[in-house]
């Protein structure tokens, strides 16, 4: 996870040298916990994602007012390639991933058809992909 401060383009470099010399792929996980209020985070951001980076964004960002603008902004900008929980077990932290989708399907349909079209954006669910 990156920090929550200022993110500096040597440390999305960083990122970005695993893709170039190490064929690996880095994905930010967790981006709806990130800020990004400065225009220096967002071009830090902008010049990892032009670089191939790809960005991981919770359910749980769903459900939250500005962290859901925050979501669909990006989306639709092609910016988010996956959607995933941030499970870590079944009792306190829960797959969430049906409910989220059952709040897309009723209150955001275009968000689904944006998803489902979206050749670079993947979705998990229980293991598979949607």
């Amino acid at each position: 996870e990156m920090p929550h401060g200022i993110w500096t383009k040597r440390m999305l470099q960083e990122l970005i040298n695993l893709k170039v010399y190490k064929n690996v792929v880095p994905v930010l996980a967790h981006f709806d916990r990130y800020g990004f209020i400065t225009k220096n985070n967002k071009e830090i951001f902008d010049y990892y994602i032009s670089n191939g980076g790809l960005v991981q964004v919770n359910t749980s960002a769903l459900y939250k007012f500005f962290e859901r603008k925050k979501f669909f902004s990006l989306l639709y900008k092609n910016k988010v390639h996956f959607l995933g929980t941030d499970a870590h077990n079944t009792n306190n932290r829960k797959p969430d991933f049906d409910i989220a989708l059952n709040f897309l399907k009723k209150n955001y349909q275009k968000t689904i058809s944006i998803i489902q079209n979206n050749e670079n954006f993947i979705a998990f669910n229980n293991g598979g992909i949607i």
